[in-house]
């Protein structure tokens, strides 16, 4: 399971105070800011290391996001009756991010809404998700617990941005810009990467048994698709960093193949190396 994806850098961000001034009167308004800020500080110190469990980096967003949330959602004891009521509090703190998509000298994104705060930093922690899959993935021997776990990750980080593409990012105060993180196209090819990877994570681990024959066949037809959905994004004309797969779904003369043409030729191809690898007796690597 050496055999990854380009990792692309983490969102980078600046520090956050959350000093409200003469907003936040209140000792319990105050310690809830001072809570909001140390969390947010100790979360992206874990982020930056791959080999930290998930249960410390999963316990502590959700502390933060849960704080982070009642600078969003209107008070419960609302008098108004209005639907698309919101708090006070949503643009009171200026926030700033990149694109991990993006080089590095392009200029980051500023926005004063919560909202967006919330969807940048679970952008981050599913990419730290696919990081940490990567990590335990590079290992010479990966056990049975190893391999489920990057599967999870792996998972897991498609599920993070399928929340932020369907839940959060039509509720932000500004529409995102074509070929920024919180572009539809980006996040398509994000969540499209991460499912092919775990798709990859189970077939690896499945190599091993005596009906790896089937596994394949039963795999990776959708496999195929999954990578040829990733190569397909984004469409937009600005060029973008996203991490594109190997394979191309196109031929030599530069037809296009569509994806019912790559499950039979990815069957195919896939059945001739397992019988490949019966003949010359090869043995593959074992899950401890």
């Amino acid at each position: 399971m050496s055999n990854w994806f380009h990792r692309n850098p983490l969102k980078a961000t600046s520090k956050i105070t959350f000093d409200l001034g003469v907003v936040a009167e209140s000792l319990p308004a105050r310690s809830i800011c001072h809570d909001l800020a140390t969390n947010r500080m100790n979360l992206l110190k874990l982020l930056v290391d791959p080999a930290v469990t998930t249960e410390s980096v999963l316990g502590l967003t959700q502390q933060y996001i849960s704080l982070l949330m009642g600078f969003i959602e209107p008070p419960s004891n609302e008098e108004s009756e209005d639907p698309v009521a919101s708090n006070k509090l949503r643009s009171m703190v200026m926030f700033k991010w990149s694109n991990s998509a993006e080089p590095k000298n392009a200029s980051p994104i500023m926005e004063p809404d919560a909202l967006f705060e919330v969807c940048s930093m679970l952008y981050n922690v599913a990419l730290w998700l696919t990081k940490h899959a990567a990590k335990l993935s590079a290992k010479d021997e990966v056990s049975t617990d190893e391999a489920k776990e990057v599967h999870t990750s792996l998972r897991h980080a498609a599920g993070l941005i399928q929340l932020i593409r369907d839940k959060y990012v039509s509720k932000l105060n500004s529409s995102p810009k074509p070929g920024d993180d919180l572009c539809a196209d980006v996040m398509e090819a994000y969540i499209h990467q991460s499912v092919a990877e775990a798709q990859e994570a189970i077939i690896e681990k499945h190599l091993t048994l005596n009906n790896r024959l089937w596994i394949w066949n039963l795999s990776c037809p959708h496999l195929i698709e999954l990578e040829w959905k990733v190569a397909e994004r984004p469409s937009h004309t600005r060029q973008c960093h996203v991490s594109q797969p190997e394979y191309s779904p196109r031929l030599p003369g530069g037809t296009v193949i569509s994806p019912s043409i790559c499950r039979p030729f990815g069957i195919l191809f896939l059945v001739s190396i397992v019988t490949i690898q019966k003949v010359s007796n090869w043995v593959p690597r074992n899950f401890s």
